[in-house]
């Protein structure tokens, strides 16, 4: 049976490179408070694009597939028709809304982690395992968009980690010992509750809790935690978002770390690096966007730098995102413009319509 004991792993995990990144991390912390002050109105633009954005990341993560133009009508309610896809969705937003709001007096516990497991399959009646640890070792395996009912007998796995590990019987017993792990570390106040976390996180996915969401809730409690210890960059940076960008590292990274976590011989260093880049990567954007709006300027020159910053084409929605204080219309005019002049181009078109730099070489 693995044991709950952080002690130990922490001590070994101040590495020269972990020590580099929590120092990024919390240099990017001090951004906040200046964000604060400074764009109170971007922030709470940025909090709400961020939770959309999460509920679509973190659906199509585990193989719900969404684009980002539908996800956006479906957020609005302009969608009459739910599928099981769309009620999925609905379901991660409504308790991502929950933990974004109450986040200060949830506690991270059993009965609290049972409760948002229910929230998030709010719309969908047919889901009888809501709210109730896993009862049996058939669960739903998802691989990149591909979902199948594992059979009772054979190998059964989730990105390489094993489902079978705790038994039904021992989930409620292991969740008791994972949450009082997790609080008696953080009562002790002697390791980054960054770290503890990330290995809350990785415990979790390795306990496999439920038949079915046991990535996104675990992705879920891990925004819980950081709001709890003021680590609230997912507030305003989607981290399933990020994630969703580098799910290949972020399913190697679960595997590395979760091989021989049953007999305790697991390495949690891979998950540990991995998850503290995707936290780094968050606020080094949050960072970038704050900046913006410090610059003072026209609406045109915000856009002409923009475009310096990017390499990849983006789409009119990822543009607003990226520059919440701007409207539609008038980054259209902005758009039309530098086409005219020559400094961006169109690529697709309709729906996947986007925009790019032109680079014009220098002639030798």
């Amino acid at each position: 049976m693995h044991e709950f004991s952080y002690n130990t792993t922490l001590e070994e995990l101040f590495t020269p490179k972990i020590t580099s990144q929590l120092t990024k991390i919390h240099e990017g912390k001090g951004v906040l408070p200046i964000a604060t002050v400074t764009g109170q109105n971007t922030l709470e633009k940025l909090n709400e694009i961020a939770k959309t954005q999460s509920a679509g990341a973190s659906s199509r993560i585990e193989g719900v597939k969404i684009t980002e133009k539908h996800l956006r009508e479906l957020v609005d309610k302009k969608v009459r028709d739910l599928t099981e896809n769309d009620r999925t969705v609905l379901g991660y937003r409504y308790a991502l809304e929950t933990v974004d709001q109450t986040y200060n007096i949830l506690r991270v516990s059993p009965a609290i982690i049972l409760q948002l497991h229910d929230d998030m399959f709010r719309y969908m009646s047919d889901v009888k395992t809501a709210g109730k640890w896993r009862g049996s070792d058939r669960v739903l395996a998802m691989q990149y968009g591909e979902s199948s009912i594992v059979p009772q007998e054979g190998p059964r796995r989730f990105h390489g980690v094993r489902t079978d590990s705790v038994s039904p019987s021992e989930i409620p017993a292991n969740m008791r010992e994972l949450c009082n792990a997790y609080s008696a570390a953080i009562r002790e106040d002697v390791y980054s509750p960054l770290l503890i976390s990330i290995l809350f996180m990785l415990d979790f996915i390795c306990i496999f809790p439920f038949e079915i969401g046991t990535g996104r809730m675990a992705r879920l409690v891990f925004l819980l935690m950081l709001n709890k210890n003021d680590f609230t960059i997912g507030r305003y940076i989607s981290l399933d978002a990020e994630i969703e960008r580098t799910k290949d590292e972020y399913f190697a990274a679960i595997k590395a770390s979760a091989k021989g976590w049953a007999d305790n011989t697991n390495d949690y260093f891979p998950f540990v690096e991995y998850m503290l880049g995707v936290v780094g990567n968050c606020y080094a954007q949050l960072t970038g966007r704050t900046s913006a709006l410090s610059v003072r300027g026209s609406n045109e020159k915000t856009i002409r730098r923009y475009f310096q910053t990017i390499e990849s084409p983006v789409s009119k929605i990822e543009i607003l995102e990226a520059n919440p204080t701007m409207s539609q219309k008038t980054l259209e005019r902005i758009l039309q413009k530098m086409q005219k002049e020559g400094s961006i181009e169109r690529v697709g078109a309709a729906r996947a319509t986007k925009y790019q730099r032109i680079v014009h070489e220098i002639p030798l």
